[in-house]
């Protein structure tokens, strides 16, 4: 199978929010319903569609199109959780989701290497070949891809807008958290398990 495919659905609808002032900066959100997290995007310029036929419909930042999920990204900013739970619209191939699994454990604020996140999957040398899976996520954040980092400890191979400063930006900000400094407001109770991965 390809490394990341959108199953076919239709009358999938497709949302697209933004907000400039979120905890980590200017934030596009697109998501799938039904489906789940389709796009995550920094700064100013909104992200591409995930596949050709895809329109976003753009909804305010408060719409209730995509509560769930603003829900649980503003679980992620007060603190509440180490990423933002719920699901993806993605189907990515076996290699691909063990990587952003093991991603996705890897604690609020701490980093592990490529080769440590290879080492959990089972594939020891696949140091590089998890470097170009990361490099590939379409929804930073809900996979914290900037916990991930070189052998030595460097940070290297954010494609993210903004780069590396952004990932040095987005760890110390997760490291210095404080919930009643960076919620955004009181976040309405998610329908996702808040407890566990998605």
């Amino acid at each position: 199978m390809p490394d990341m495919r959108i199953p076919a659905l239709p009358g999938r609808r497709w949302w697209l929010a933004y907000r400039d002032d979120t905890p980590v900066g200017p934030l596009w959100v697109g998501v799938a319903e039904p489906g789940g997290w389709a796009r995550l995007a920094f700064g100013p310029q909104p992200p591409a569609v995930p596949q050709p036929g895809v329109a976003w419909q753009r909804v305010a930042w408060e719409s209730t199109a995509w509560a769930r999920y603003r829900a649980a990204l503003e679980a992620y900013f007060a603190g509440q959780v180490a990423v933002p739970p719920g699901p993806w619209v993605w189907e990515f191939s076996p290699f691909t989701q063990a990587v952003y699994a093991a991603a996705r454990r890897i604690p609020r604020g701490e980093t592990r290497t490529y080769g440590a996140l290879a080492a959990a999957i089972g594939r020891p040398r696949a140091a590089r070949a998890v470097g170009q899976a990361l490099a590939r996520n379409p929804i930073p954040l809900v996979v914290p891809c900037h916990r991930v980092v070189a052998a030595n400890g460097d940070l290297r191979g954010f494609s993210a807008a903004g780069g590396l400063a952004l990932k040095a930006r987005l760890l110390a900000w997760e490291r210095g958290l404080s919930p009643a400094a960076t919620a955004l407001s009181p976040a309405p109770t998610s329908s996702f398990d808040l407890r566990g991965d998605s």
